[in-house]
């Protein structure tokens, strides 16, 4: 049986990529401090065509399966029962009693799986054991190497030592008696095996057969000599020992592998359908640089928009929940030699080759001002970008204004009609006599909000219910004034009427109903989208109370939070009816400073509200709330006084416009 120190399962390749970086470009940018923001060169209209991809597969030399560019087979499927001191007796010393536990090694190419369910299956089939091995095990096997590795170091291991063997696994189990491991009592023979489920498939791969030995209660695996007659079934029909099979992308793929040596491989997934989103040279000849998002090649690449949270972000699990999902990824592609590999849904590997034309020359690639938003309530917004002075810049969809004392600036209008989704808009630049289709993505938001409430309040030992209309509305720019700190989506308008539905006592023998009607205007310290992206903000409201025969209007300040809901909170909630849906939550707090009636004296009035909504379409939503509510009020000509103390809860349905 193959040994922990074997070589890796990627085989070595000339297809080994360096990934460009997004800037560099066979002339000079237009990007600078103040325009970074890039347009993309739509990959269908430079006239990038992708054939169907291909299972490349190679099992001529009977005991190594070669699928794409990984390697299977014994020297790279490696499982062993053993000890951290029979390993490595250095790590071994250092541990202690640890170090003479009976542990479950494996090691297998990545690239084949990540994760899944660990299979004991027996020659019948029966499954004698079964443990899942998720992300978050394997990462916390590699975080516990990894300290062992330092360790090590510390002590004046060599390097070399420390990247094969032990430090070379995915995973290692202990407590396997504890879980129900059968190698202390199975005398049947069995494989060991790795299968993946997904949404439209599955994958797995299998080791050689083999047998669990005892020598003083520690068990050790004994492979069992086996001679098979290789075999290969792809797409459903037996497949030559070395081939390349198209597969329409998006349809269901099978494959089936056996090796002469008792390992097998299978999958059955759809077929990789990528979603690219631009393409364009670098400054090193031959190299294109490629990016897209979903599926990510299995060749290197890198994320272009990394998740950033900070420990008690994730510790909290306070991540938002809305807004662009979308991981985008960059890759090299080489010219010669177009061509990557992508996995498929549920497993597999898949060969992509790229079919060429007119590259786009990244030097043209528009850059926008950094302060460019990603959203906008409003169709016909401009942007503002930065190109080559000799470039000629033109949109069919708006237009575009070239600054007349530098060439380099222009103007943009975009197109955003579609509410609620993302929008996509295209320039086309020419240049030297080519021409490129490049283009910009805004999402646009709903403006407005109408919704029908119902609150019930509690106050004195007295319930009340209250109904409420409630508008909200935000601007995009304030006259058609784009300043960024001072007008872009910074300013919102709310109104709320309410009404009580009953009356509460005023005296000794009156009764009266409760009258509120709130103006707020709102002002965000960060621009963005109303249930969309986070901010905290300020408010100035008027509001008017009628409490029997006070009236009492006055103006107060406050503050406001708002954001999606954190994804701690937003899990839980999930598993409710009606609730699995993307949520906004907002928090506001306003004190009334001012009476605008010089015969009314406030005493204490404010508002603390807590309020949520659960987007059950782009454009309808539920919402609910609750709060608290400090009505104090003095008519000094009438001497007449109500001082209220609510709490409430709310709930109501709405719509954007």
């Amino acid at each position: 049986m193959a040994s922990l120190s074997a070589a890796s399962g990627i085989a070595a390749s000339d297809e080994a990529q360096e990934v460009p970086a997004a800037r560099q470009s066979l002339l000079s940018s237009t990007r600078n401090a103040d325009y970074n923001v890039p347009l993309s060169f739509d990959p269908d209209e430079a006239g990038l065509l992708l054939p169907p991809p291909e299972i490349e597969y190679d099992l001529t030399k009977g005991k190594e399966l070669r699928i794409g560019d990984t390697v299977f087979g014994e020297q790279t499927f490696v499982v062993t029962l053993r000890t951290i001191a029979a390993l490595n007796p250095a790590l071994g010393r250092q541990l202690g009693s640890e170090a003479n536990e009976s542990m479950l090694f494996l090691r297998w190419p990545a690239a084949l799986l990540a994760a899944g369910d660990l299979e004991v299956i027996s020659r019948t089939g029966a499954v004698l054991w079964k443990h899942s091995l998720s992300e978050s095990d394997l990462n916390a096997w590699k975080k516990k190497i990894d300290g062992w590795r330092a360790l090590l170091k510390q002590q004046g291991v060599p390097d070399k030592s420390l990247r094969s063997g032990l430090f070379a696994t995915q995973i290692g189990l202990s407590g396997l008696r504890a879980k129900g491991a059968p190698f202390w009592n199975e005398v049947e023979t069995f494989r060991v095996c790795l299968t993946r489920i997904g949404e439209s498939g599955e994958s797995r791969l299998c080791s050689r057969r083999m047998g669990a030995r005892l020598r003083k209660d520690s068990p050790a695996l004994v492979p069992v000599p086996i001679s098979n007659t290789p075999r290969i079934l792809v797409m459903d029909k037996t497949g030559e020992m070395k081939g390349s099979v198209p597969v329409k992308a998006g349809t269901m793929a099978q494959f089936y592998a056996d090796l002469s040596g008792g390992e097998s491989y299978e999958f059955r997934t759809l077929a990789p359908k990528l979603d690219l989103v631009d393409i364009s040279d670098t400054s090193k000849k031959g190299l294109l640089r490629v990016s897209g998002f979903g599926i990510r090649p299995l060749n290197p690449h890198v994320i272009l928009n990394p998740d950033k949270y900070n420990r008690l972000t994730l510790l909290l699990g306070f991540e938002p929940t809305i807004g662009d999902t979308r991981k985008f990824w960059a890759a090299g592609l080489r010219e010669e030699k177009p061509q990557m590999s992508f996995p498929g849904e549920s497993g597999g590997i898949f060969r992509q080759r790229f079919q060429l034309s007119e590259v786009p020359r990244a030097a043209s690639r528009i850059h926008l001002h950094r302060q460019s938003m990603t959203g906008t309530y409003a169709d016909g917004v401009w942007l503002y970008g930065r190109k080559q002075p000799k470039s000629k810049v033109e949109s069919t969809e708006y237009r575009v204004d070239v600054d007349e004392k530098n060439p380099t600036l222009l103007g943009w209008k975009f197109r955003a009609l579609k509410k609620g989704e993302i929008n996509r808009s295209y320039l086309t630049t020419t240049e030297d006599g080519k021409s490129y289709a490049s283009y910009f993505e805004l999402y646009r938001a709903y403006a407005n909000e109408l919704s029908a409430r119902m609150s019930a309040i509690a106050t004195a030992g007295q319930a009340l219910l209250m109904g409420e209309i409630a508008f909200n509305h935000w601007f995009e720019n304030i006259l058609w004034w784009d300043h960024y700190w001072l007008t872009k989506q910074r300013w919102g308008l709310s109104a709320k009427a309410f009404k009580s539905l009953n009356q509460l006592p005023t005296g000794v023998a009156t009764k009266a109903n409760l009258h509120v009607m709130t103006v707020d205007l709102k002002y965000r310290l960060t621009p963005g989208l109303w249930t969309r992206d986070e901010s905290v903000g300020a408010i100035f409201s008027y509001q008017q109370v009628t409490f029997g025969e006070i009236k009492a209007p006055m103006t107060g300040v406050g503050a406001f939070w708002a954001r999606s809901m954190p994804r701690s909170l937003n899990d839980f909630l999930n598993y409710f009816p009606l609730m699995d849906y993307p949520k906004w939550v907002d928090m506001e707090f306003i004190y009334y400073v001012n009476s605008m009636n010089a015969d009314v004296v406030l005493s204490s009035t404010m508002a603390l509200n807590f309020h949520g909504q659960v987007l059950w379409r782009d454009n309808f939503f539920g919402e609910a709330g609750f709060g608290f509510k400090r009505y104090g009020m003095t008519d000094v000509m009438q001497s007449k006084e109500a001082k209220l103390n609510t709490v409430y809860g709310t709930v109501g349905m709405g719509f954007k416009f």
